[in-house]
C-alpha cells in the first residue's frame, strides 16, 4: 500500500506522524530545534488549500464536504495555533 498511486497523498501526512514518533522515542537525542521544525511542519501540513500539496487539496476537498471534519479542523488549528 506504501507504493500504491491510490494513497500517494497520504504520505506527506504519514511521513509527519513517523517523525514525530521517532522525535518522542526514548532514543532520540531530538531537541528544541527539531521539535520547532516538526511544529512548523505540522502548522503547514494542517493547512487545508484548494492548491496545496496532494494531502492540502485532498483534504481541503474533505473540509467542503463534511461539517465533522470541520470540526476537527478547528481542534486542529487550536492545537497547533494556527
Amino acid at each position: 500500500m506504501i507504493n500504491d498511486p491510490h494513497f500517494t497523498w497520504l504520505r506527506q501526512i504519514s511521513t509527519l506522524v513517523v517523525e514525530i514518533d521517532e522525535a518522542l522515542s526514548r532514543r532520540s537525542k531530538a531537541g528544541q530545534e527539531e521539535a520547532d521544525r516538526l511544529t512548523a511542519q505540522a502548522r503547514e501540513t494542517m493547512r487545508p488549500r484548494k492548491e496545496g500539496t496532494g494531502f492540502q487539496a485532498r483534504y481541503y476537498d474533505a473540509l467542503q464536504e463534511s461539517p465533522d471534519i470541520v470540526i476537527v479542523q478547528c481542534r486542529i488549528e487550536q492545537l497547533l495555533g494556527i
